[in-house]
């Protein structure tokens, strides 16, 4: 049986908080666990996976547009320049969008945040990264 470390795992070990309470190494720990993930694999792999560098960047432009200490212009660029190059690897993307009509309530367990209005910005950020990713692949792909 094959043990697969889960960014859960990792930020357990090193004892990071995420989501509100991300820093810049929590955020660069996930980036590059996501990305070592996809660079794992070769590119005939058939591989689904739960989260990908997309998932760090829309985190960090929240932390940015928060004005969280250390989500400055530098450190935002260079996680879009790693996530940019990292994604050039996945064939599709699909994005479930949160749904408060639902009425399904976060399990409060300390791993997943609860928020509502936190879960709706990120998703709201998330929406609009998948879209500009749709148009610029749409845009520049040979007709």
């Amino acid at each position: 049986m094959m043990y697969i470390l889960t960014l859960r795992n990792i930020l357990k070990e090193k004892e990071l908080d995420h989501s509100k309470g991300t820093t810049p190494e929590t955020q660069t720990v996930i980036l590059d666990h996501l990305v070592d993930t996809v660079q794992g694999y070769k590119v005939d792999d058939n591989v689904i996976y739960d989260r990908c560098p997309m998932d760090a960047l829309v985190y960090t432009l929240w932390a940015h547009e928060k004005g969280i200490e250390g989500f400055d212009k530098e450190f935002v660029t260079n996680q879009i320049a790693m996530c940019r190059e990292s994604m050039r690897s996945l064939d599709i993307i699909f994005l479930s969008r949160f749904d408060s009509s639902q009425k399904v309530e976060a399990k409060k367990d300390g791993t997943r945040e609860t928020d509502v209005e936190f879960i709706k910005e990120v998703d709201n950020i998330f929406y609009t990264i998948y879209n500009l990713i749709i148009f610029m692949n749409y845009t520049t792909a040979s007709v």
